[in-house]
C-alpha cells in the first residue's frame, strides 16, 4: 500500500494551472513537474528536468505544450527504468548542454544548470559516496548533520514530498538553514503565487508538517499538524510503502521531542536525530510556515 498518489489526485482535482493556454496540471504527471515546466518558461530555472515514460504520443503532445510555452526539450539516450530523463529551457544549447552533463556522470555542473545553489551543488558531490554507501544515494540524513537545527525549518525546503508528487526546491539543500536555498525557494514560491494564489496557498500547506525521514522505511508525512513547543499533533500519516514504522505511527497522534519514555498515545522522539548503533539513519524534520 502507497499514498504516493493521494495528494497527485487532490490537486488535480481542485486546481488548474495555466500558463499560455497550457493547463500545466492536465499535461503533466504531477504539481512538481508542472511547476518546474513553469520555472523553465520564466527563466527562473535555467534548465528543468524530470522523468518521463516516452512514445511517440507524448512526443506529440510534450511538442505542442513547449511550443505554446517558448521552450525546448530533448531527452536522455538511457532509460531510468521505463523512463528517459527529459530536459526543459528557453534555450537549446542548454538543454543539449545538460543531456551531454547527464551522460558524463557530471552532476555538478549539471545541478549549476538546474539552478542549484553553488554551496548545495558541491555539498552533493562531496557527500555522494557517504550516501551511496550507507543512505541510498539519499542526503537528507547528511543535510540533518549539517544543520543547526531540524525543528523550524522553512516550509519551501520541503524536498521530501517530491515521493508524494509536491516541491518547490528540487535538490539537497546543503543545511535546513542554507541562505541560498531560502532564496531560491522564496522565488519559485512567489511565481507559484503570479500562477495561482488558491494552489499556492494549498501546497504552502501540504509542505508545512512533519515528516520522518529512515533509510530502512522511507519517507513518511504527518498530515494535519499542529505545532506546539514540545512537538506536535497529527491525525494521519502518507507513507510510501508499508511498513512498521508507519504502523507505530498510526497508533498515535501526538509527536513529543523529549528525554522521556512513552505516554499513552504519545510517541517520543530523543531527539530530531535518532540513533541506530553508531550510525544515524533516521531523522525528525519540522517544516513550518514562515
Amino acid at each position: 500500500m502507497s499514498d504516493k498518489n493521494k495528494l497527485i489526485k487532490e490537486c488535480k482535482s481542485k486546481f488548474k494551472l495555466v500558463c499560455c493556454g497550457v493547463d500545466l496540471l492536465a499535461v503533466f504527471e504531477n504539481p512538481m513537474d508542472a511547476i518546474n515546466v513553469y520555472f523553465a518558461h520564466l527563466g527562473l530555472k535555467p534548465v528543468s528536468r524530470f522523468e518521463l515514460v516516452i512514445s511517440d504520443d507524448v512526443l506529440i503532445w510534450l511538442s505542442s505544450a513547449c511550443e505554446k510555452l517558448g521552450l525546448h526539450f530533448v531527452y536522455s539516450d538511457f532509460l531510468v527504468g521505463d523512463k528517459r530523463f527529459v530536459y526543459f529551457s528557453k534555450d537549446l544549447a542548454l538543454v543539449e548542454k545538460a543531456k551531454v552533463y547527464e551522460s558524463n556522470q557530471d552532476d555538478y555542473n549539471l545541478g549549476l544548470l538546474l539552478g542549484y545553489p553553488e554551496c548545495c551543488a558541491r555539498f552533493y558531490m562531496k557527500n555522494y559516496g557517504l550516501a551511496e554507501q550507507f543512505f541510498h544515494k539519499d542526503h537528507t540524513i547528511i543535510t540533518m548533520q549539517n544543520s543547526e537545527s531540524a525543528s523550524d525549518v522553512y516550509f519551501g525546503l520541503n524536498y521530501l514530498l517530491r515521493f508524494f508528487g509536491l516541491l518547490l526546491i528540487d535538490f539537497y539543500p546543503c543545511s535546513f538553514q542554507c541562505g541560498c536555498a531560502i532564496d531560491i525557494a522564496n522565488g519559485y514560491f512567489d511565481s507559484v503565487c503570479e500562477l495561482n494564489s488558491e494552489f499556492a496557498d494549498w501546497l504552502k500547506e501540504k509542505l508545512s508538517l512533519g515528516v520522518y525521514y529512515s533509510n530502512e522505511t522511507g519517507v513518511h508525512v504527518f498530515e494535519h499538524c499542529k505545532f506546539n513547543s514540545s512537538g506536535f499533533d497529527y491525525s494521519g500519516v502518507l507513507l510510501t510503502s508499508e511498513n512498521s514504522d508507519h504502523k507505530l505511527f498510526n497508533k498515535g497522534n501526538k509527536i513529543v521531542i523529549s528525554d522521556s519514555g512513552n505516554i499513552g498515545s504519545e510517541i517520543i522522539v530523543r531527539s530530531n536525530l535518532i540513533e541506530f548503533g553508531s550510525m544515524r539513519r533516521s531523522g525528525l524534520i519540522l517544516f513550518n510556515k514562515h
